[in-house]
């Protein structure tokens, strides 16, 4: 993301927060690697946020996706207990 700002680039909702820490504590090293190295070191901690969150949200129609079928198989495993039937496995594409 720091780099994204050297370069005039805005690609990210952390942008901001990059940017605003970046103005406000300039460095004079002269190489643009030691600035990006210093810049995402004192960023860690809320880059390290801003990604489990996205994580979470990215992530989050998986976890429900398998914690239905979950759900869906107990579901099965009653229906076959009631009708008497062989337990059956449901579809699961």
């Amino acid at each position: 993301m720091t780099e994204l700002i050297f370069r005039g680039e805005v690609a990210d909702p952390l942008y901001e927060a990059v940017k605003t820490h970046v103005e406000s504590n300039p460095v004079s090293f002269q190489e643009d690697e030691s600035r990006l190295n210093y810049y995402c070191i004192n960023l860690l901690d809320e880059f390290i946020s801003y990604a489990a969150e996205r994580f979470s949200l990215c992530k989050k129609d998986t976890f429900h996706k398998a914690i239905n079928i979950v759900v869906l198989r107990n579901i099965y495993r009653k229906i076959s207990a009631i009708t008497g039937g062989e337990e059956q496995e449901p579809y699961i594409p």
